[in-house]
């Protein structure tokens, strides 16, 4: 979970922030919390009590200097993502002087905010995601832990997890490019599967963990057979 802080003393940027923020993680599947300040000083106490994961700073307040601010919180802590963000650009390079990781500007654009957003879940992510385009325009970022098998039709392609199914845009070519094949082997010219999430396999298929059945081609039978060996050993010893 990323917990997530916004100190600003405008109600309205810093709510349609806030509500961005939870749609765009609901989109990512990532979880987050995200608390709204409104003086650098109040923020401070709750920092120093439990410190946040992001912060999105307003760079002036009436009671302060954001950059100020980021400076004596940046000499303590080296953690924590500061993400400024303002209605003027005019600060930008002397923001730049404690290291934050994004200088956005009002109001939030949900691209841009996005963009910070992903980048910073890659970077502190133990896990790998896989992100695919959807329908509505937008970007999934999908933790593959949680992905069980994927199946293509046409330029569609339903991630189906423990959960529900995400239905996403592109090629499994393309979207399984950076994946380790060993983990996630294309079984069948429209599935790839999870090999972690594999109970046994069959003529002509796979039993995924959650019951389900996914197709394995005829002329990949014997090599479905010897990747799923050749990863039961790896993670055997492994464990």
């Amino acid at each position: 979970m990323l917990r997530i802080a916004i100190c600003d003393d405008t109600s309205l940027y810093a709510g349609e922030l806030a509500a961005q923020l939870y749609e765009i993680a609901e989109e990512m599947c990532l979880s987050v919390t995200v608390d709204t300040y409104r003086s650098y000083g109040a923020l401070g106490e709750a920092h120093e009590s439990r410190p946040f994961d992001v912060i999105f700073l307003e760079i002036a307040l009436s009671d302060g200097d954001g950059v100020e601010f980021a400076g004596m919180l940046r000499a303590q802590d080296i953690h924590t993502d500061l993400v400024f963000y303002s209605s003027t650009a005019v600060r930008a390079h002397e923001a730049y002087s404690v290291f934050p990781t994004g200088y956005l500007l009002k109001p939030p654009q949900k691209r841009k905010v996005r963009q910070v957003l992903e980048f910073i879940a890659a970077r502190r992510g133990q896990e790998k995601v896989l992100l695919l385009r959807t329908p509505q325009g937008g970007r999934a970022a999908i933790p593959l832990s949680r992905i069980l098998y994927v199946e293509v039709m046409g330029n569609e392609l339903r991630v189906r997890t423990e959960q529900d199914t995400v239905i996403c845009l592109g090629a499994l070519t393309d979207a399984f490019a950076d994946v380790s094949q060993k983990q996630f082997y294309r079984c069948h010219r429209s599935y790839i599967v999870n090999m972690q999430c594999v109970r046994s396999l069959h003529r002509y298929y796979f039993l995924m963990n959650n019951g389900e059945e996914v197709t394995v081609a005829k002329n990949r039978y014997a090599q479905a057979k010897e990747i799923l060996n050749d990863f039961l050993i790896f993670e055997h010893k492994n464990e």
